[in-house]
């Protein structure tokens, strides 16, 4: 499952880095691409033994690539699922304000240093604390993740508390030009 995972990502990084780059925006039901990502993830959710509390509204619908969302998900949930602690919790969570519709990725996990939070979407960055050997990161999720949401006009962020939780939103705006 790890190898399947990583060769996915390798094969949609030169996708990605392609002049061919394509995207199809479209409305898409959040829920339905939430579903799918955890349906990728499945495997080491259930190999963890992950609390999962999934709060998607079904009706919430984006203006999104659908595959490329999903990617970014999968991204997303394949962090959370690594570094969330002893009793492994992930919250998953979108909601409406306004014209802007937010999720969040929260797991209880060791979190991010304060001097590494600024860094985590640099390509190559691991961090310091290393996660006590426990993984080997390549530090080019989070930094493909961003490149994607930021070509689709979605903004990604991220923030923790070292020792507590690691919390990444994803914000779509609806903009003139994505609407039919």
């Amino acid at each position: 499952e790890r190898m399947k995972q990583q060769i996915n990502g390798m094969l949609l990084g030169c996708k990605l880095q392609s002049a061919l780059f394509d995207l199809q925006i479209q409305p898409a039901s959040l829920s339905a691409c939430v579903r799918t990502s955890v349906r990728n993830n499945q495997f080491f959710l259930i190999r963890k033994k992950t609390t999962l509390d999934v709060s998607v509204p079904k009706e919430l619908t984006v203006y999104t690539d659908p595959s490329w969302l999903v990617y970014i998900l999968d991204q997303l949930l394949s962090n959370a699922v690594k570094y969330t602690g002893e009793a492994p919790v992930i919250r998953i969570a979108a909601g409406r304000e306004g014209e802007v519709v937010s999720l969040s990725v929260e797991d209880n996990g060791t979190g991010i240093l304060p001097e590494d939070l600024r860094r985590v979407f640099e390509k190559g960055f691991t961090g310091s604390n290393h996660h006590n050997g426990k993984y080997r990161s390549t530090g080019m999720g989070l930094y493909m993740a961003k490149k994607i949401a930021d070509r689709m006009g979605h903004e990604l962020s991220v923030e923790s508390e070292y020792g507590a939780y690691t919390r990444c939103c994803l914000r779509f705006h609806e903009h003139d030009y994505f609407r039919f």
